[in-house]
């Protein structure tokens, strides 16, 4: 009967010892990845504007503001920009969008 409980105590130890050790490895390989992604110099954007359209709502002088899926970003382009050209990205860095226009 001891055999029998020992085994069981044993079994039980090694399970506790074993998700222990997975829920560390875890928790070490996404802190790795993390350290990894952070010191990458490119900035990796999940959501990106890249070929979407929109429409030009003011030209200033050096730049334009465009409205792309419900919200409002600073833009420039080669062409020539007038209030409600349809115009498409091509470009995008930071904060600033590159366009082309599509439509007039």
């Amino acid at each position: 009967m001891s055999l029998l409980f020992g085994l069981n105590y044993y079994f039980l130890f090694f399970n506790e010892r074993m998700t222990d050790a997975l829920f560390v490895g875890a928790v070490l390989e996404l802190l790795i990845a993390g350290y990894v992604l952070l010191q990458k110099k490119e900035k990796v954007f999940f959501f990106s504007l890249l070929h979407h359209q929109g429409r030009v709502l003011e030209v200033k002088d050096h730049y334009s503001l465009v409205k792309i899926q419900g919200e409002i970003w600073k833009a420039v382009s080669d062409d020539q920009l007038h209030v409600d050209d349809l115009v498409e990205v091509i470009e995008e860095a930071k904060f600033e969008l590159t366009l082309k226009v599509i439509k007039r």
